[in-house]
């Protein structure tokens, strides 16, 4: 029989995955509103490779550290651990008897 600490840890380990795609998320969005709206003062600040101003002169100058950025591979293998994050959730939910389901938060309905 499944416990209601089985179930809150894997929504905790599935909510830690989900706010790492947020935080992909805001990066991406960042990037693309930036080069949508002003593409010639958008740079990558720990990029090798150099702009000139004004990409490259603050304060008109719209920057995201080139760290924070994902390769496709990377951003696959992240949201390979959030879709197992959830299906775990979702288990360990669906594992829970109807009475200790009362007690806890549902999964989140997130897809």
């Amino acid at each position: 029989m499944a416990s209601a600490d089985a179930y809150l840890d894997a929504r905790a380990e599935f909510e830690r995955h989900n706010e790492d795609v947020k935080a992909l998320a805001s990066v991406l969005s960042q990037v693309a509103r930036a080069l949508a709206q002003r593409p010639g003062h958008f740079s990558f600040t720990n990029c090798s490779v150099m702009l000139p101003p004004p990409a490259s002169t603050w304060p008109f100058a719209v920057g995201v550290d080139a760290n924070d950025w994902r390769s496709p591979q990377q951003i696959h293998a992240l949201l390979a651990k959030w879709h197992e994050a959830r299906s775990a959730m979702i288990k360990a939910w669906q594992d829970l008897p109807e009475h200790w389901r009362r007690g806890v938060q549902p999964p989140p309905t997130v897809m």
